[in-house]
């Protein structure tokens, strides 16, 4: 069912559990209740946690942009 919004993520699983992810398989498995031989294997993270030293690091890149000079009121009367 998260195929259509999440295909890499959902073909990971699918990988990690011998299972093709496919409309044939979703009938067999969600409509018909039939059990498909399959089994686990271990697999990487699907969402890997966002680490504080790699946020740090954007934060420093961002710092360094140049700010413009702000528009004065003054300059809309030129």
């Amino acid at each position: 069912l998260l195929s259509p919004t999440l295909p890499k993520s959902c073909q990971k699983v699918g990988l990690a559990l011998n299972f093709e992810i496919s409309p044939t398989n979703y009938q067999k498995l969600i409509l018909q209740n039939e059990l498909l031989d399959f089994k686990a294997s271990a697999c990487e993270a699907l969402f890997p946690k966002i680490e504080k030293p790699l946020l740090s690091q954007e934060e420093k890149q961002e710092v360094k942009k140049e700010e413009k000079p702000k528009i004065k009121i003054d300059d809309f009367a030129k």
